[in-house]
């Protein structure tokens, strides 16, 4: 089992990976928040744990689901979030794992996105929002730990 501690006001949580080395990482929780953060190590244990993880789907096909689940539920955003993805979040993070997808690349993508100036803020801002909303998703649905939109 896994232990948290706290460094400033953020709780830290260790536990062993994989290959059963310790591994320290900030988890989402505040200092009094022992409860929830507790269960995402948990959690994250049983991830890192699990016997095999080859089956973890990409990002791509990630979308694809959660793309047919909202077109399913009547939405009218979902031409504009398959365009979204489509164009500018799958080409780049697309053939990742959904599970090792971490801020930084969702952080590189934005900026460069931005860089480029071929797309008006707002596009970009909606193109952050939709993956955002997509990985808040696989949290809800317990395909992930934690999101990597922060």
């Amino acid at each position: 089992m896994g232990s948290l501690y706290a460094r400033g006001s953020r709780l830290w949580c260790r536990y062993r990976d994989a290959s059963g080395r310790w591994t320290s990482q900030p988890t989402p929780f505040h200092v009094g928040d022992e409860e929830r953060a507790t269960e995402y190590v948990r959690k994250l244990e049983e991830i890192v744990t699990a016997p095999s993880r080859a089956d973890v789907p990409t990002v791509a096909a990630y979308a694809k689901k959660w793309l047919a689940d909202r077109r399913a539920l009547g939405l009218r955003s979902v031409n504009d979030d398959e365009a979204r993805l489509g164009l500018h979040a799958l080409p780049v993070l697309g053939s990742m794992r959904r599970d090792e997808v971490r801020p930084r690349h969702v952080r590189d993508l934005v900026l460069d996105l931005r860089k480029r100036g071929e797309l008006a803020p707002r596009t970009v801002r909606h193109v952050y929002a939709t993956l955002a909303t997509m990985f808040r998703t696989a949290v809800a649905d317990e395909r992930i730990a934690v999101s990597p939109c922060v």
